[in-house]
């Protein structure tokens, strides 16, 4: 709950939406008001978001439009699985991708018409980014649209698992399988050997429908910018994780410990099984703030298409009143201490660690008394030793202490 005040949130490197998108849902669930919740006098929390690349924020506001769709137009269960498809598979089912053509024409609408930004998600702010990042954005959709084949995922894919592997390539089910036994069971039982090794293999982490996945899932390539012969050149390629798995955002942990019953010493459902539950939830908490409330939600196949109504446009203002998520500038954090706006402003911070680099002595002027501080660990980097891991902690702990913050509970 929100407790009638503002709340100001750093992400720093989150890098996806679930820090957003499970506080929306918990405070919509700790909620004794709806009503006076959407009011806004209970408060706003305010996300503001940090990136190191445009193409984060590109999938960022994409999921966000996602989730935000209204009941009319896409099912709960058709939005968890055009979700969980985009967020973790290199190849999509034809319908999903077709699903990602369609609205990257909204997004490129999104970044250019502040009136259809204002309508569709009231609750996004993009006036802090550059007009160059807005224009890259705009690129980026452009891409994501244009269906024509070019783009070899699987062989990018081969390619990263060759320069990762070396001359174990040839080798690479045993490597995969020591990965699986002797450094993720331990954290994350409930990833199957089957779901994580196919993943591995060749980038497909979900797949619960009969239908091939065989189109290239275009918001997960990324350029890279470089010059030849003095001329910029941009390079297109896959540069995620072909390590740790994309099942670790949403989907180890949950409410329902149902999920995680075990036959014989083996869990009776997938991370698969745990994400989809994680990410239905949400979508259907979500809908109770939302134009049509979940007493609809079994009635909204036959209803496909429909524009939304005044009615629905004044529910979206009210999700707006309590939460709004701003976009900031790619690496922008390394100044916000000298900003007078942001002092003494967050009151909590979270950085991952590919972000931990800015916390540094300056930071302290941005967090409000009694602010709580979050790091993402090294649990779930594979390659680490447990030495490496313990490093890191260690690392951490000083960098936290010399911004003024007393560590509470450091985990290895």
């Amino acid at each position: 709950a929100l407790h009638g005040v503002d709340c100001n949130v750093l992400l720093a490197g989150g890098a996806d939406l679930r820090h957003v998108l499970t506080t929306i849902d918990n405070v919509i669930r700790s909620s004794d008001d709806l009503d006076k919740l959407q009011s806004g006098v209970e408060g706003t929390i305010h996300f503001y978001i940090f990136e190191s690349q445009l193409e984060l924020i590109a999938r960022q506001l994409f999921f966000l439009q996602l989730f935000l769709e209204l009941p009319e137009s896409l099912g709960v269960q058709e939005k968890a699985t055009f979700f969980m498809e985009l967020f973790g598979n290199s190849h999509v089912r034809s319908q999903t991708a077709a699903y990602l053509k369609e609205r990257s024409t909204d997004l490129i609408k999104l970044i250019t018409d502040e009136d259809f930004l204002a309508g569709r998600l009231p609750m996004v702010d993009i006036s802090a980014l550059k007009f160059r990042e807005r224009d890259q954005l705009e690129g980026m959709f452009k891409f994501w649209r244009n269906d024509q084949p070019g783009f070899d995922m699987a062989a990018h894919w081969e390619n990263r698992l060759r320069q990762y592997l070396g001359v174990r390539f040839d080798a690479r089910k045993g490597v995969f399988d020591w990965d699986y036994h002797m450094r993720l069971t331990e954290k994350a039982a409930i990833i199957h050997k089957k779901e994580y090794e196919n993943w591995r293999e060749g980038g497909i982490a979900f797949c619960s429908r009969e239908a091939p996945y065989d189109v290239v899932n275009r918001s997960l390539v990324s350029g890279v910018q470089f010059r030849q012969n003095g001329e910029s050149h941009l390079s297109r390629s896959y540069w995620g994780d072909i390590v740790s798995s994309p099942f670790l955002s949403f989907g180890i942990t949950s409410r329902n410990k149902e999920l995680f019953k075990k036959q014989n010493d083996r869990h009776v459902q997938t991370s698969e099984d745990v994400m989809q539950h994680n990410i239905t939830e949400i979508i259907e908490s979500l809908l109770r703030v939302l134009p049509h409330s979940s007493k609809q939600l079994d009635t909204v196949e036959g209803s496909k298409n429909q524009l939304a109504s005044d009615d629905s446009v004044q529910k979206w203002q009210g999700l707006a009143k309590w939460c709004k998520i701003h976009f900031m500038p790619v690496n922008a954090l390394s100044g916000i201490h000298s900003r007078d706006k942001f002092q003494r402003k967050f009151q909590f911070l979270y950085f991952s660690n590919s972000m931990i680099h800015h916390l540094l002595p300056p930071m302290s002027s941005i967090m409000s008394d009694n602010a709580h501080l979050f790091v993402e660990s090294t649990r779930f980097i594979l390659d680490l030793t447990k030495e490496k891991h313990g490093d890191y902690v260690r690392k951490v702990v000083s960098m936290a202490e010399k911004t003024r913050c007393k560590v509470r509970t450091p985990k290895e």
